[in-house]
């Protein structure tokens, strides 16, 4: 249901923009107008849930036809305006219109909910959202997706199959993991290892297990909250443990006096050895480890994501602001609206 102080600030809106722009107000936009203003004081006025639902609708029918006349009048006069600061403030009031008739028509309407949206971009890109796309080179070469592996979802406690974790370790691996298998590829498809961690009451703190390219892994949590990383030879049989305050030790002796858990674990990108973060939520610190014990904490946040690839492919962020980083984390793609829509 529209809001009306919303439907009342829209008229003042347009007639204000209208007014700012010299576009003649319609003789119709203004019969439409006085009639929103009278149904909204019935609407005020009753109490009745199915008529105020039918009084609604009717508001924003004629709203909708005030904000499409509007949108095309201010459109024109954003084209001609050559004022720069005039030509932003029309422009706003542009956006800001077709935002209103593309929530309008979103639900059932997909065409002019499209045009909205194409008249936003418009908008935002100052004109010039062709010159800015980014073309797509050459003829596009269909690729034939295959299934290289096939396995069943684990169920946790609460019946609902447990996320798999696929993470890109180096340029010619990648792993799958749930909480009780993992598998390792490498980038001709081909199966290098699987591991099975025997666990007894833990679940892998959401990050499971991790490979080396060779086929050796680790995991934690074999026991619920080990706070321990457990390593393992490429045929599955443990090599050694090392408790997570050895991995990233407590700072100053007033530190948590309690090992940290592992938040998370995976393979460089060399292959060479494992980036381990001790702790929730960024928690205790990151050190680098490799099998051999040699250990060193990193302390500048970034160093984490230029040893390793990504956690995964997909872009990061908001909704209003994505971002995907090159390998060598040189360059980002982003992509960015405003918060409002």
């Amino acid at each position: 249901m529209i809001n009306m102080i919303r439907a009342c600030a829209w008229i003042i809106l347009i007639g204000a923009t209208a007014s700012a722009a010299a576009i003649p107000v319609d003789v119709q936009d203004q019969e439409k107008e006085a009639e929103i203003r009278s149904l909204t004081e019935v609407l005020e006025a009753t109490d009745d849930p199915n008529a105020r639902g039918a009084l609604n609708g009717q508001i924003a029918q004629l709203q909708n036809e005030v904000d499409q006349h509007a949108v095309a009048q201010l459109h024109d006069a954003w084209t001609e305006e050559t004022d720069p600061e005039k030509k932003k403030d029309i422009g706003d009031r542009v956006a800001e219109v077709a935002i209103q008739l593309r929530n309008y028509a979103e639900e059932d309407d997909d065409e002019a909910a499209d045009q909205a949206l194409k008249l936003i971009v418009e908008i935002a890109t100052d004109g010039k959202f062709t010159q800015r796309e980014i073309k797509v080179s050459g003829k596009a070469q269909p690729i034939a997706l295959r299934i290289i592996k096939s396995f069943k979802p684990e169920l946790a406690d609460s019946s609902e199959p447990v996320p798999w974790v696929i993470r890109r370790m180096t340029s010619d691996r990648f792993e799958i993991w749930l909480t009780h298998h993992g598998w390792l590829f490498d980038s001709k498809r081909h199966l290098i290892n699987e591991a099975r961690p025997r666990r007894r009451d833990g679940a892998g703190r959401e990050w499971y297990g991790a490979f080396l390219p060779d086929g050796r892994w680790v995991t934690t949590d074999l026991w619920e909250m080990d706070r321990t990383l457990h390593f393992f030879s490429r045929a599955g049989k443990w090599e050694k443990d090392v408790a997570s305050d050895k991995i990233v030790p407590p700072k100053q002796k007033d530190d948590w006096p309690e090992p940290s858990l592992i938040g998370w674990c995976r393979c460089d990108r060399n292959g060479k050895g494992f980036v381990v973060d001790v702790g929730a939520n960024g928690g205790r610190g990151t050190a680098w480890v490799n099998w051999n014990g040699e250990q060193r904490t990193l302390d500048d946040d970034y160093e984490p994501w230029r040893l390793c690839y990504r956690r995964d492919l997909e872009p990061k962020g908001m909704y209003t602001f994505l971002s995907v980083p090159d390998d060598r984390c040189a360059v980002a793609m982003t992509r960015e609206e405003p918060g409002h829509g």
